[in-house]
């Protein structure tokens, strides 16, 4: 790359990358990211927490929207502010993965509970997934 400075090397992603986020929350979280990867494939999934009984009392998740490119052979990002139980990122993960398989997967979240990091660590496949 050449700069008013000097000439400078510059590390490139070789794969191809998708960016992918839970609506809403991470949002803004993937926008700085859109801002590295300017080339990067977007993803979105729309989850939200629902009462599952009458009392009130059990919440469930619910998965109403997908969309996303094929990620088979891709590194998949799946960036989210917060990583709380988990729950959400692995539906989110099984909803984006039935539109191909990436070959490597990224979870970058800004803060997360050591539950919800050992909840993702034994629910995402080890072999290919970052945490």
């Amino acid at each position: 790359m050449h700069t008013p400075l000097a000439d400078a090397e510059v590390s490139v992603p070789v794969d191809d990358v998708v960016v992918a986020t839970i609506f809403r929350a991470g949002l803004p979280f993937h926008t700085g990211f859109l801002n590295v990867f300017d080339h990067a494939g977007n993803a979105f999934v729309s989850a939200y927490r629902k009462y599952t009984d009458e009392e009130h009392t059990q919440v469930g998740i619910h998965i109403e929207y997908l969309a996303t490119p094929d990620l088979t052979g891709k590194t998949l990002i799946i960036a989210d502010p917060m990583l709380a139980t988990g729950g959400s990122m692995e539906l989110g993960w099984e909803a984006l993965v039935s539109k191909g398989r990436p070959k490597h997967v990224h979870v970058a979240c800004v803060i997360a509970t050591p539950e919800g990091v050992d909840y993702i660590k034994t629910h995402l496949p080890e072999e290919n997934t970052t945490t």
